[in-house]
């Protein structure tokens, strides 16, 4: 499973899950570096950051901006 942390609210991190709906996970129950915007798998019974697909969307999200202010 993979999710995407939307934002982080008294010590709770709210996910949004692939299939577009939304659930609040502990902060103690993920991993240390994980911060708004952070991509999780669930990988070895621990929720673990994927760096890769987080580099990936912020690239996406850059370059969409990007064209959006292109003059």
């Amino acid at each position: 499973m993979r999710v995407i942390v939307d934002r982080i609210e008294n010590g709770y991190a709210v996910c949004e899950l692939e299939n577009g709906s939304f659930q609040t996970f502990p902060m103690s129950e993920l991993p240390a570096g994980c911060l708004e915007g952070s991509v999780l798998i669930w990988e070895d019974s621990a929720w673990k950051l994927d760096l890769s697909a987080e580099i990936g969307r912020k690239e996406k999200v850059q370059h969409l901006l990007d064209s959006l202010f292109e003059n």
